[in-house]
């Protein structure tokens, strides 16, 4: 749910405030967010093998 019907749906929800759509804000907000062209994997991870269990030399002793 977004924009209008949002703050239509506040407004019958809640007594203590009445909310306001302003199309120039959702376009603010909006346009502040990160751009896709920044979501790559950071450089050097492309190598980094992911494991399951870690392997250890040890025995766990019996109780």
């Amino acid at each position: 749910m977004s924009g209008e019907a949002l703050v239509d749906y506040v407004n019958k929800q809640q007594p203590f405030f009445e909310a306001e759509y302003s199309p120039e804000v959702a376009e603010r907000r909006l346009g502040s967010l990160m751009k896709m062209d920044f979501l790559q994997s950071p450089a050097g991870m492309d190598n980094v093998t992911m494991v399951g269990e870690p392997f250890t030399n040890e025995e766990l002793p019996e109780r």
